[in-house]
C-alpha cells in the first residue's frame, strides 16, 4: 500500500508538470530556492520561511501549482517531493531493522498483515506480524541522505522555465 501511495505522489508531480502551463520566468521565491541550494549544497530540511507564503508551508508558488509540498537541496540541486496526507513520504527514514516499537506492535497484533502506521512509518521497511514477531516484508530504497528514492525528483529549470525532463529520474 505504501508503494502505491508513493507512486501516486510521483504521478501527481509528473502530471502537474506535463498538464499545467510551465512558467516562462521563475518567481523570486523559486529563484531564492535555486540560489539557496547552490550556496548551501546539501540541506535536508531547509527553512520554512522566506521562500513562499506561510499558508503554503513556505514553498514557492510554482511548487504549489505542481502539488509539491517539500523541497530540499542535494549537491547544489533542488529536489522536490509531493507528500502523503500523513506527512510521512518526504521525511528521512531509519534503516533500523529491529525497532522496539514494531516488536511491541506485533505483541498486540500477533498475526497482522501489516504493522500499524504509528510504528512503521519512520523506517524504510514494511513489516507483518506472525506469531507476535515482526517479519520484514518489503524494503524501500533510500538515497544517500536517507530519503525514499522513489519519492524525490530533481527540479530542472532551464532558462527560467521549469522542465519536466528531470522528473522521470525519480522512477529509478
Amino acid at each position: 500500500m505504501i508503494s502505491a501511495v508513493r507512486m501516486l505522489a510521483v504521478v501527481s508531480i509528473l502530471s502537474a508538470l506535463s498538464t499545467s502551463p510551465l512558467h516562462a520566468t521563475t518567481s523570486s521565491a523559486l529563484q531564492s530556492v535555486l540560489t539557496f541550494c547552490k550556496a548551501n549544497r546539501t540541506v535536508d530540511y531547509p527553512p520554512d520561511k522566506g521562500f513562499g507564503l506561510p499558508e503554503d508551508n513556505g514553498v514557492p508558488p510554482e511548487f504549489v501549482d505542481m502539488n509539491v509540498g517539500k523541497w530540499r537541496c542535494m549537491d547544489g540541486q533542488v529536489f522536490i517531493c509531493s507528500d502523503t496526507a500523513d506527512g510521512d513520504q518526504c521525511s528521512r527514514k531509519s534503516d533500523n531493522r529491529h525497532p522496539r516499537v514494531v516488536a511491541e506492535a506485533c505483541q498486540v497484533n500477533r498475526d497482522s498483515s501489516s504493522v500499524p502506521s504509528f510504528a512503521g512509518h519512520p523506517y524504510q521497511y514494511d513489516w507483518a506480524c506472525r506469531g507476535g514477531k515482526p517479519v520484514l516484508i518489503k524494503t524501500y530504497p533510500l538515497d544517500r541522505r536517507g530519503f525514499f528514492l522513489e519519492a524525490w525528483a530533481p527540479l530542472i529549470v532551464k532558462n527560467g522555465v521549469i522542465s519536466p525532463s528531470g522528473a522521470p529520474d525519480v522512477l529509478r
